[in-house]
């Protein structure tokens, strides 16, 4: 990885245990969302291993890793292909969660958890549980926009002032599936989030 300078000239190189995905700043490290390249532990299969998925990176060197796949790919077929995890960082606080499932976990600068916030309202639609063999190679067209074209997604975690805003869409495969974006915005208080239905918007 290359750190740029103000005129985004090349500065420092660094190499880094994995396959970075997104960052952003935490106090003078980063966060990634990465995928380590260290091998998976003897006798788990990729079906029911549940890494972690953010690490906090000193220089070249993981400080701490949290936040594990939030399901067991085995019992949720598919989902691996399509879910992303959305986060933002805010202080020393960290707030993250799957895109198909609500809560948003709560992380401190150190990586562990301290808590969980948001529920779905009354009009999201969770993304489905799909049967093994739900989709067919050379089907996907047709296949895509029926099983998830009513289904919403957290697509985005942002913090404005003393605010988290939460961005409810769908799937970006298709043209039947870009909807438009709803947003939740939830009440964050000294770094943390309360419990709140808080406010919509299209």
């Amino acid at each position: 990885m290359t750190y740029l300078t103000r005129d985004l000239l090349p500065d420092t190189i660094v190499r880094i245990p994995g396959i970075a995905r997104e960052g952003a700043s935490l106090g003078e490290d980063l966060l990634l969302r990465m995928t380590l390249t260290a091998e998976r532990p003897v006798g788990i299969s990729r079906f029911v291993d549940r890494p972690r998925l953010f690490h906090r990176l000193a220089g070249s060197e993981v400080a701490w890793s949290a936040f594990r796949l939030p399901f067991v790919p085995r019992e949720r077929s598919y989902w691996r292909s399509f879910v992303w995890f959305p986060f933002a960082v805010a202080g020393d606080s960290i707030y993250v969660a799957s895109s198909f499932r609500y809560p948003v976990v709560i992380l401190s600068a150190a990586g562990d958890s301290i808590g969980e916030i948001g529920a779905p309202s009354a009009a999201y639609r969770p993304f489905p549980v799909l049967e093994p063999g739900s989709l067919s190679p050379g089907r996907y067209a047709e296949q895509l926009p029926r099983l998830f074209g009513g289904s919403n997604t957290l697509t985005r975690i942002s913090v404005l002032g003393s605010r988290l805003v939460l961005t409810h869409g769908g799937l970006p495969i298709s043209e039947c599936l870009r909807r438009l974006h709803r947003l939740r915005v939830l009440p964050r208080v000294a770094g943390h989030l309360r419990p709140a239905h808080g406010h919509e918007a299209v």
